[in-house]
């Protein structure tokens, strides 16, 4: 079965040492909550998960089988990510946005029409970006996010900002993917709201796995 596997990740920033030997692993299909306090090392794995922070030497991801650090191409197809808050171009519509990261991707115009009709904004869709409301910004990152279909997807704090609404409209989002086959590795300090989605938990502490349910 097609799975990530972090293996003994480690990450120095000089003399501090971030990340303590971090193992753990979730497949396709799975909703795994990441959970801990602040400044203890989430957004920082899922960081280098995503290839966008260097852990130390010896430190192993491996990526639906492929080595992030041999393979890096082929591992990163597999994954989208959406780390802090979204990255988009707020000059631009959301159609345009949508539009831009399609041709990137060389995604279809079946596909990107899906994704579309996925993100729910419906005329909004033609309106700039930076009109939209946090909600409706999250919608369309995570719409860019699953444009290429990926096999893992990763959240780092998805319902911040968001009203009842957005939370529930979101949460509903994520089973879904879920249930498409797709694994996903979410952090979130609403606590209650990973309890209704997550299929299991990893909990980190100062940069070390305390406890993870299998």
């Amino acid at each position: 079965m097609s799975e990530i596997i972090v293996s003994n990740l480690n990450k120095h920033y000089g003399r501090h040492h971030i990340l303590k030997n971090v193992s753990f692993s979730f497949k396709v299909g799975e909703i795994v909550g990441f959970i801990g306090p602040n400044g203890s090392g989430k957004s920082t794995t899922m960081k280098c998960i995503a290839n966008l922070v260097f852990p130390d030497k010896n430190s192993s991801i491996r990526i639906a089988g492929f080595d992030l650090f041999q393979s890096r191409n082929q591992a990163l197809s597999h994954l989208s990510a959406l780390i802090e808050s979204p990255g988009l171009y707020y000059n631009l519509s959301g159609l345009d946005n949508l539009k831009l990261f399609a041709n990137l991707r060389k995604i279809s115009q079946q596909r990107l029409e899906e994704v579309i009709e996925f993100s729910g904004l419906g005329h909004a869709i033609k309106k700039k970006a930076s009109d939209y409301s946090m909600g409706m910004k999250q919608r369309l990152a995570l719409a860019i996010a699953i444009l290429p279909n990926p096999t893992f997807l990763i959240l780092d704090e998805p319902f911040n900002g968001l009203d009842p609404q957005g939370v529930f409209d979101l949460r509903e989002v994520i089973k879904g993917l879920a249930k498409e086959g797709c694994g996903i590795l979410f952090s979130s300090h609403q606590l209650l709201e990973m309890e209704k989605i997550s299929s299991r938990n990893v909990f980190i502490k100062a940069g070390e796995i305390v406890s993870q349910e299998h």
